[in-house]
């Protein structure tokens, strides 16, 4: 990706009230109002200029904690490696798939090439990226209330132990640590914006945070303190 010196914030920020085209692909601004990214030409409302931070790759906005926006599609537009793109899609084709490095060969890629233009891009690799969509589907099955092996089975990791460390990883606690009789109930929920964890009592919403944010292990480990009962999975009218 060939790299140029930003602009100053206001002369960004005139370009993505004009969606110049001509910063398309080369500056990008995050909006701590709402926690995406996008790409300066996004049709969406524009934001106030004191809550946009600009940035010159995707990876460097989801660094900052930013999640891409659904409606521009950031990814793609940083995505112009044939590679990357041809990828991005696999990915999407097959989002329960265990993605492995003999899984790239096979489509006559390198891996090593693939690990650098994804950490350069978005800053995780191609394989992290998949892991995170698997891990997703482990939630929602511990979530319906079924054993940590039924988890690890449907998120396609070959030992429970593997599972346990990228499920804590994730959340900050592990699938063990969470209890069936608690009053906080965690469940993973997708929204335009993107999954995000919701934690919720019978009576109001504690915690609602993307799950790629780096800040949600604290954040549930805090509620965690806090709570006498503990943390368990499901949902709650709250939720709902």
């Amino acid at each position: 990706m060939m790299m140029f010196d930003l602009p100053d914030s206001e002369t960004l920020y005139a370009a993505l009230l004009a969606r110049d085209s001509a910063y398309d692909g080369r500056a990008y601004v995050g909006v701590s109002s709402t926690g995406i990214f996008c790409r300066l030409t996004c049709p969406a409302r524009k934001p106030k200029f004191e809550n946009c931070q600009f940035f010159e790759t995707p990876g460097a906005c989801i660094e900052a904690g930013f999640r891409a926006c659904k409606r521009c599609h950031p990814l793609e537009a940083a995505g112009n490696d044939p590679m990357v793109r041809k990828l991005l899609a696999a990915l999407d084709a097959r989002p329960s798939y265990r993605w492995r490095e003999e899984d790239l060969l096979a489509m006559g890629l390198d891996p090593s090439t693939a690990r650098r233009a994804f950490k350069r891009q978005f800053g995780m690799t191609f394989l992290e990226m998949a892991r995170q969509r698997r891990l997703r589907d482990g939630f929602t099955t511990l979530s319906a209330g079924e054993k940590v092996i039924a988890a690890q089975i449907d998120a396609g990791f070959e030992s429970a132990s593997a599972f346990r460390a990228a499920f804590a990883r994730l959340v900050g606690l592990a699938p063990g640590a969470f209890r069936k009789d608690a009053a906080l109930l965690a469940d993973w929920i997708e929204t335009p914006l993107g999954a995000m964890v919701a934690v919720a009592c019978q009576h109001r919403l504690h915690l609602l945070e993307f799950v790629d944010r780096k800040a949600l292990p604290r954040e549930i480990a805090k509620l965690q303190k806090r709570q006498p009962g503990g943390l368990g999975f499901g949902r709650t009218p709250v939720t709902d």
